[in-house]
């Protein structure tokens, strides 16, 4: 396992070893895994200051230089589908962008591609090259989405921004390794207890928080999802916390 940026003159993103996913963490909900035969996919980047709102996490890097191959959209609000992020990005690179019709309906008034959209709904799995990833259900907005992502061997959950349902329990079969949990307990997410308690219940190996550290006005303490996680010892799981620019290894 390792974390930290890579060394100034190489990639943002290198590849992992053999049988090993990297997760570089943008902030947010924003996330880049990267696969080891080198398949790049970004989830929810937010890489400006857009939201009217007080950005206190830096940005870690430009639009127009997110090294990646697909970006994956959760819904439409705009720390999550960001045209500033996102037309910038298509303009300097051969990026897909995959997500529900809010999202594409966003980026397409916003003067995107056509070509570049694909519209993805939950139930719907995409595959791509050596990644495949599955849309899920997310208790957010009327077409949110989360995704399940399997790469280099391992499978990594992304709920999106989601509060506590039914449907979420639903994936304890799917044998999930790294759940990244949006955690505030603030604007329809997750609280540190029910962020456990799904842990448990899908018998991840990895809880990850985000959506806690980019506003000041939606701030939340990690500590309290990893107290809470050792309140649940049976389940084994554990926590990593990472700042943006993070780079984490796994397994």
């Amino acid at each position: 396992m390792g974390r930290g940026r890579p060394p100034k003159g190489e990639p943002i993103f290198p590849a992992p070893p053999a049988g090993h996913l990297a997760l570089h963490y943008l902030g947010q909900s924003g996330v880049v895994l990267v696969s080891d035969k080198m398949t790049r996919i970004a989830i929810d980047p937010y890489l400006s200051d857009s939201v009217p709102l007080t950005r206190i996490a830096p940005v870690v890097c430009l639009p127009e230089d997110l090294e990646v191959d697909h970006v994956f959209l959760s819904h439409d609000h705009s720390d999550h589908t960001d045209p500033n992020t996102c037309i910038p990005l298509m303009r300097s690179r051969r990026v897909q962008f995959w997500g529900p019709a809010s999202s594409m309906n966003v980026l397409r008034g916003a003067g995107a591609r056509p070509d570049r959209l694909n519209r993805i709904d939950r139930g719907s799995t995409v595959q791509l090259g050596d990644v495949t990833v599955q849309a899920v259900h997310a208790q957010h907005t009327e077409d949110s989405v989360g995704y399940v992502v399997s790469l280099s061997g391992k499978s990594v959950y992304h709920t999106g921004d989601t509060e506590i349902s039914e449907e979420l329990f639903w994936l304890h079969s799917r044998s999930i390794d790294v759940m990244l949990a949006c955690f505030s307990g603030r604007w329809e997410a997750m609280n540190a207890t029910q962020a456990a308690n799904l842990a448990e219940a899908l018998h991840v190996d990895v809880t990850i928080p985000i959506h806690h550290d980019m506003f000041a006005e939606n701030r939340a303490d990690p500590e309290t999802l990893v107290s809470a996680i050792k309140g649940r010892p049976a389940s084994g799981a554990r926590v990593e916390v990472l700042a943006p620019g993070d780079r984490w290894v796994y397994p």
